[in-house]
């Protein structure tokens, strides 16, 4: 059971996932979640640097989305910045139906599709009951979260710790 909780692989961020092994393990579609894993929880406008990693892996072919538990207010500006990728708010993650709305736009399988997110009760958990691999990175910034997050991200390190 606790295996449901733990993701494939960790890493400090998006920045240092190693895309190319993702590729030659035949993992063709990306799914980042956005609060604290793309920017700080909240965020209105997100660095350059996203913007350039998102273009580079768009060149090696992978497909991508994103997906949220936020509502999309204020984040409009997102769908024409994320150039017809996919993007989901009102996700309800760790339920099934936004990772099962997202795969259906990438038109790919759970096994050829990484979920990449900041939280084990959100984003590793829904993405491992749907058969995703899974990257944990570590959140943007700890500060910006909300007071469940961050009793959440308490219970996630003890558990991690195990």
């Amino acid at each position: 059971m606790i295996e449901k909780f733990l993701p494939d692989e960790r890493q400090p961020s998006i920045y240092t996932i190693d895309y190319e092994a993702l590729w030659q393990k035949g993992l063709r579609g990306l799914i980042f979640d956005l609060d604290n894993t793309l920017g700080p929880h909240n965020f209105s406008v997100l660095d350059e640097s996203v913007f350039t990693l998102l273009e580079k892996l768009k060149r090696q072919n992978f497909r991508m989305a994103f997906i949220s538990n936020h509502n999309g207010e204020g984040r409009q500006w997102m769908n024409e910045k994320f150039d017809k990728m996919s993007l989901i708010f009102h996700a309800k993650k760790p339920l099934r139906s936004g990772f099962l709305r997202t795969l259906q736009t990438l038109q790919l399988k759970p096994e050829e599709t990484v979920m990449i997110g900041d939280q084990l009760f959100t984003d590793i958990l829904g993405a491992k009951r749907y058969g995703f691999y899974t990257i944990l990175v570590d959140p943007v910034d700890e500060r910006t979260d909300t007071w469940p997050i961050r009793w959440r991200r308490l219970m996630e390190r003890r558990l991690l710790k195990l």
